[in-house]
């Protein structure tokens, strides 16, 4: 007894929801005869039902499904009522097999999406689809899907992401997940991806009908259908990002730059900073325009990298909180360049830098302008460059940094602001 599909709720991470509509979902397990009456209505069709099912049989035993017949007759199934609403998007999944091959048929049957002329019950192809899939067939045992070669005798779950949008989305079906850009389709043969990203035919059409056609009647071959889920249960990305960059911009300093072409709902952005590309923390956080269909162009200056190398991160945060990270980019500050004496020189930190001649023969000694000492820890981050952090955190003022190296005594002026 073959199972009930079962529709995944789709848990999406980075991304804000649309409304869930299923425009056509059947699995034909109601079926108690070969008449296809049950599962067509001309007029005013639900759910689970064709506008026409025209030489196709209803197999009402056994494994239950829609079963297509390459003999002298055009066998079709058509939804020639549009959906409501109209959708931009569609999910759609099923299932396929080739019971009977014959001979070869490179385009034995085809599933067309869209709408306009000839999505009804004549034996011609729609004229402008939006988009659609061919299934051939190849002795001894091959179905031909989209130009892959599969298994012909046992069914395959087929699965498409049409967007038909202007905009990239994104899905995750609990099995399947990706991004497909706008006027695009990813199709899927069980969870092998073998198209990705393909130009929609149409993108003037829309995606409101859809009709199942036999193209090739050659050697008679048969392909059985079952397991149609369509909906519109799509995700739009917060914001569609055109680059992220970090670049050395001088002075010891780190350029980051990046774009958004779309923004949708969008919060904030954070700046991250790493060490090591897996421990990051927050540099910075810059407000996002929130709703945009133009190009958006975004800064900051990290002006105290650290030294070697610097791994950054974006992260996207909606305004429902939701969060979206973007891959890192890496800088690598090196202190060669560096001018002997203090840095950042005024600082508003807590910590800083002083380049020596070397760090085994330098002795440092930090005062205020009254003489007192000022307690620090010190790091020896590279054989010319130290870091010094302080016991606690300096008051604005102006203190003096002792370096002692070869007998040579140099004092640098260290302005802190706030």
């Amino acid at each position: 007894m073959k199972s009930t599909l079962i529709l995944l709720i789709w848990g999406f991470f980075f991304s804000i929801c649309q409304a869930q509509t299923i425009y056509f979902s059947q699995n034909f397990n109601t079926a108690t005869n070969s008449s296809q009456t049950p599962f067509e209505n001309a007029t005013a069709p639900t759910v689970g039902q064709f506008n026409y099912i025209t030489n196709a049989l209803i197999t009402p035993t056994g494994e239950k499904f829609l079963k297509f017949i390459g003999n002298n007759s055009i066998c079709r199934a058509t939804r020639s009522t549009e959906f409501s609403p109209i959708p931009s998007t569609l999910y759609v999944q099923f299932s396929v097999r080739a019971s009977s091959i014959g001979a070869e048929n490179a385009d034995a049957v085809e599933f067309y999406f869209g709408n306009g002329a000839n999505f009804d019950n004549t034996t011609a192809a729609p004229s402008t689809p939006v988009m659609s899939i061919k299934f051939g067939v190849n002795t001894p045992s091959s179905l031909i899907i989209q130009g892959s070669s599969q298994l012909a005798t046992q069914f395959l779950t087929v699965t498409l992401f049409i967007n038909n949008d202007n905009r990239s989305m994104t899905y995750n079906d609990g099995t399947r997940s990706g991004t497909v850009a706008a006027k695009k389709y990813d199709l899927y043969v069980g969870t092998a991806l073998i198209s990705n990203d393909v130009s929609v035919n149409n993108t003037l059409g829309n995606l409101s009908q859809f009709k199942i056609l036999t193209k090739s009647i050659t050697g008679s071959p048969t392909l059985d259908f079952d397991n149609f889920i369509i909906k519109n249960d799509f995700v739009v990305l917060p914001i569609e990002l055109i680059f992220f960059k970090a670049q050395h911009s001088g002075n010891q300093q780190v350029a980051l730059t990046w774009a958004t072409a779309t923004e949708i709902n969008s919060d904030f952005f954070v700046v991250e900073r790493s060490r090591n590309a897996i421990d990051y923390s927050e540099i910075s956080k810059i407000n996002a325009v929130g709703n945009s269909s133009k190009t958006v162009n975004y800064q900051f200056v990290d002006e105290s990298p650290l030294f070697g190398t610097n791994y950054y991160r974006l992260k996207q945060v909606d305004k429902d909180g939701k969060e979206q990270i973007f891959r890192p980019q890496s800088v690598i500050i090196s202190d060669e360049k560096i001018p002997f004496g203090v840095f950042p020189n005024p600082t508003n930190t807590s910590e800083f830098y002083v380049k020596v001649e070397d760090v085994d023969e330098a002795t440092l000694v930090l005062f205020d302008l009254h003489g007192r000492n000022v307690n620090f820890e010190r790091i020896n981050v590279t054989q010319t460059l130290v870091k010094i952090i302080p016991s606690s955190v300096l008051p604005e003022g102006t203190y003096l940094l002792k370096v002692k190296t070869f007998g040579d005594i140099k004092e640098h002026k260290l302005v802190v602001s706030k």
